[in-house]
């Protein structure tokens, strides 16, 4: 029984290629050294500062990257396209899978993140163009990774979180699946 259905087609789009954060609360310059180091240093001030904060404190953070990675001119490459830029982000998510929720979603950070770890094409007209495959069992990792993370922090709708990110991508999660889960975690 699949518990997450897509009202995407088959290979859709989803927006965010383009889209530059201009009020988030927290950014994160990263420059090309800390790329090429996989330092997530940076980064990590910030997350390990959002850990200790509860509820929706942590959803409010709005956290967004300034990735600075110098590329030959004429390159068309979009940053998810870049293998060592890739690699941080994989990184900064091995450390704190929990990381897409405080970030700003509304300027796209989330789909940005995504891109950076899940397979996917660029396509010029219409953006980032995930693999669908993919994409499902990302999301559905981070609902594994996130929601025990959201119920220890005190987050009033854990599954609301859950369930808004994956709309973000056409994703819609049904209630049987956080019913089973739920035992799965022991969560009353």
């Amino acid at each position: 029984m699949s518990y997450i259905t897509s009202w995407m087609r088959h290979g859709h789009a989803v927006r965010g290629r383009g889209k530059v954060a201009t009020k988030a609360s927290e950014r994160v310059a990263v420059t090309q050294k800390e790329l090429l180091d996989l330092d997530v240093g940076q980064a990590r001030r910030v997350a390990l500062q959002l850990e200790g904060k509860e509820g929706t404190a942590v959803r409010e953070a709005a956290v967004g990257f300034d990735i600075q990675y110098a590329r030959e001119p004429g390159d068309p490459r979009e940053l998810c396209e870049i293998p060592e830029v890739r690699m941080w982000y994989l990184r900064l998510d091995g450390e704190f899978p929990w990381l897409p929720v405080a970030l700003d979603w509304k300027q796209g950070e989330l789909a940005r993140y995504a891109a950076m770890c899940v397979p996917n094409q660029v396509s010029r007209e219409e953006g980032i163009v995930y693999n669908p495959e993919a994409l499902e069992l990302w999301i559905t990792q981070k609902i594994f990774l996130i929601w025990p993370w959201l119920v220890e922090r005190g987050f009033e709708k854990p599954e609301q979180v859950l369930k808004d990110m994956a709309k973000m991508f056409g994703y819609d999660i049904h209630e049987e699946f956080f019913k089973t889960t739920r035992r799965s975690f022991n969560h009353k």
